[in-house]
């Protein structure tokens, strides 16, 4: 006679499944959020190799801000967007925020998915990647919603006080080190400063969704931290501290370690 199983055996058997699947699940799931970081990475070379030919065409001069010209060209060029956390359906287009994407390196970048973060998480951070269509944020002038978060000593909340910090925008890289000497007494190496990172901000830089809606801050979209190009042209993930740079990138408050 063929035996079958006992229920015992059968809730013993779900018992160790379910055990297993507990133990192995977020092995997978940092697994996956890892190939999210190194997808990003690469998405930030490229982009820092775009940069580079953007020099040589220009004389080692960095993007300006566009004019209104540049962007009145742009005028009519409409998407919308279904923000779920607010009623309706938003229309974007051509903002200071997107525009190295689609004026000043757009010739130089012929993958689309570079632009975007594989993986943005939050609702903030896909309504930002989906919105804007892009998901870097670039050192220059302004770095987010009319907030001079990187534009030093112009920023109350960030006073200079390292190299790093000194301002890139229409300036060349012998205009930027020799900025960096008179105004700090030395310079760093270009391998050091950063040009651009992937949507980011610590609890010093608070951002509302939405008119009279919820703060969003922080949002850190790769484990802790983001992927930051340098100017160099190289990409890396750093933990991010309490504002836009890594920890440590200076001595300025919003460098130190977030709590988690």
């Amino acid at each position: 006679m063929r035996r079958g199983f006992t229920l015992i055996e059968l809730l013993v058997v779900i018992a160790i499944i379910a055990i297993l699947a507990a133990i192995l699940y977020p092995v997978f799931l940092t697994a996956k959020q890892k190939a999210f970081v190194s997808q990003c990475m690469a998405h930030g070379r490229q982009l820092g190799q775009a940069m580079l030919m953007y020099l040589d065409d220009n004389n080692d001069r960095f993007p300006s801000q566009a004019t209104q010209e540049m962007m009145d060209k742009f005028k009519d060029y409409k998407w919308t967007y279904d923000w779920p956390y607010a009623p309706g359906v938003e229309t974007w287009g051509i903002h200071y925020v997107n525009e190295f994407r689609f004026i000043q390196l757009a010739k130089y970048v012929k993958n689309e998915d570079i632009w975007r973060c594989p993986s943005p998480s939050g609702p903030y951070g896909t309504r930002y990647a989906y919105g804007f269509r892009c998901s870097w944020l670039f050192i220059r002038n302004k770095l987010g919603y009319g907030q001079d978060f990187v534009t030093y000593p112009d920023t109350p909340m960030c006073k200079p006080d390292h190299p790093n910090q000194g301002r890139l925008i229409g300036r060349t890289v012998s205009e930027v080190l020799a900025n960096d000497r008179a105004q700090y007494g030395r310079a760093t190496s270009p391998s050091k400063k950063i040009w651009a990172l992937c949507y980011g901000l610590g609890p010093d830089i608070p951002v509302e969704a939405y008119p009279g809606g919820p703060v969003i801050t922080p949002y850190y979209p790769h484990q802790d931290g983001s992927i930051y190009v340098y100017l160099d042209g190289h990409a890396r993930w750093h933990e991010m501290g309490c504002g836009w740079a890594p920890v440590g990138y200076t001595n300025h408050r919003m460098d130190r370690p977030h709590r988690h």
